[in-house]
């Protein structure tokens, strides 16, 4: 039998969220979540052959592993800071058409980038790849 607990909305609120951040399967709810991000780099690198640290340790370095957020003065953007044309010509070399604002696109392509010997793209892969 389910015990019926009356919690203010806000600790509900927070209950509920932290419940879905923790179950994440396809990232659905809380799909920029850093657990997400994680989740998805693991996911994509494990896919494409590509060193798992190696890969977090480049997300942690580019965007702390925050999915919306701009960077290099606005040009880059994602987890893994792709500037726009790169992100396309990478797209259509591998012969996908991504979204540049789809952070699932953005871990999927830069895994897919690092497992064809694109990592100079990254100012981050020769900061984290000496350590």
């Amino acid at each position: 039998m389910l015990e019926v607990i009356d919690l203010p909305k806000v600790e509900l609120q927070a209950k509920k969220e932290a419940v879905v951040v923790s179950s994440v399967q396809g990232c659905v709810d809380a799909k920029n979540s850093v657990a997400c991000v994680k989740q998805l780099i693991s996911k994509y690198s494990k896919k494409y052959g590509v060193d798992k640290k190696l890969a977090l340790d480049i997300a942690a370095c580019e965007s702390s592993f925050r999915a919306n957020v701009y960077g290099d003065g606005g040009r880059a953007f994602g987890t893994f800071q792709f500037h726009r044309p790169t992100f396309e010509a990478f797209a259509q070399k591998m012969g996908e058409k991504l979204d540049y604002f789809n952070n699932e696109d953005n871990i999927k392509l830069a895994m897919w980038a690092l497992a064809n010997d694109k990592e100079s793209h990254w100012s981050c892969y020769e900061k984290v790849a000496m350590n």
